[in-house]
């Protein structure tokens, strides 16, 4: 079976960093939002296609996190992306 990848939406939005965290703008509503520093992570390293199992195994190499808590956390971040059609999905 093949997995999952993940890899975000450039066009359309605006991004910026601000403090090590992002602001991004989505040209077409209007509507700006705030990604943290983890956040940021993930979004720089969602610029290639990624699965979200290499994206856990990256935080975990960052952050000190408990592997279930990442791998939760990681994939509800995932889906706000994708609700805010900022993320294409590969299967």
């Amino acid at each position: 079976m093949k997995r999952r990848t993940y890899r975000r939406v450039t066009d359309g939005f605006l991004t910026s960093r601000v403090a090590g965290e992002t602001v991004l703008m989505d040209a077409r509503s209007g509507e700006y939002f705030g990604i943290n520093k983890v956040g940021t992570t993930i979004w720089e390293l969602l610029e290639n296609p990624l699965t979200l199992e290499a994206l856990v195994e990256h935080l975990m190499g960052v952050y000190a996190v408990d592997p279930s808590v990442c791998n939760a956390e990681v994939d509800q971040f995932l889906s706000l992306l994708k609700a805010k059609k900022m993320l294409l999905i590969e299967e």
